[in-house]
């Protein structure tokens, strides 16, 4: 049932890659790219899945300039009562703080608790 679950859900990652892409990759392309291997931004650049590298402040400026505005407000969202950080946030305080992604316990199958899948999308 997993493996069931997990190809439904890689081809809906797939088409939706190739839905916005389609210009620039072809399906087979994407189809190769998309094997679960971690992409930095440069080998995702060098595959031709994004077309460049950016800080945000360079992205909002580029965006106010394609759109032609003078001014522009980035709002974020977050659930209530979960953890707001973002790849932006900075650690308060001089201990660095951390965060389990992943438990791992060998003695039952913690592992699997709350599995989700999901992936980001936003073309």
């Amino acid at each position: 049932m997993m493996q069931g679950v997990i190809d439904k859900l890689h081809a809906r990652f797939v088409d939706a890659v190739y839905s916005n892409r389609k210009s620039i990759l072809t399906k087979d392309e994407v189809r190769a790219l998309a094997d679960g291997r971690i992409l930095t931004a440069d080998e995702a650049l060098e595959a031709r899945l994004i077309d460049r590298v950016s800080y945000l402040d360079e992205t909002i400026s580029t965006m106010k300039t394609s759109l032609n505005l003078a001014q522009a407000q980035v709002v974020t969202y977050e659930r209530p009562k979960t953890f707001k950080s973002n790849i932006y946030s900075e650690t308060a305080g001089a201990v660095p703080q951390s965060i389990n992604l992943l438990s791992i316990n060998a003695e039952d199958f913690s592992l699997f608790s709350g599995t989700q899948f999901m992936y980001l999308w936003n073309p």
